[in-house]
């Protein structure tokens, strides 16, 4: 086996970063949520407690799960949420003002 250029390691360190501690599921983000501060900071075990917590895992499980997979189980286990996300919202408003310009238009 060859080994890795310095550029392969940091796509693979990249890699592993964004799935490992950021995640990059691809869940629907509430715009009541979206203005929460985000944290700088990343704590093993407040990820692992709310797996176990939530998803009813062994700390062995919680432990083996990349941050992507985790945002995914969760987004699965409480799909319903009420509300719009800043593009659902900005179509909604869109929307509605085109048809209330056009309604005026119309007087």
């Amino acid at each position: 086996m060859a080994a890795l250029t310095a550029a392969e390691m940091i796509i693979v360190a990249r890699s592993l970063i964004v799935h490992g501690v950021v995640g990059k599921a691809k869940v629907r983000k509430l715009q009541r949520h979206e203005s929460e501060n985000v944290s700088s900071e990343f704590n093993a075990f407040e990820y692992i407690s709310a797996a176990r917590t939530h998803l009813g895992m062994s700390r062995e499980e919680a432990e083996q799960l990349t941050m992507t997979e985790f945002q995914m189980l969760l987004a699965a286990k409480f799909p319903e949420q009420k509300g719009f996300t800043k593009e659902e919202y900005d179509a909604v408003a869109d929307d509605y003002l085109a048809r209330k310009a056009k309604k005026l238009a119309r007087q």
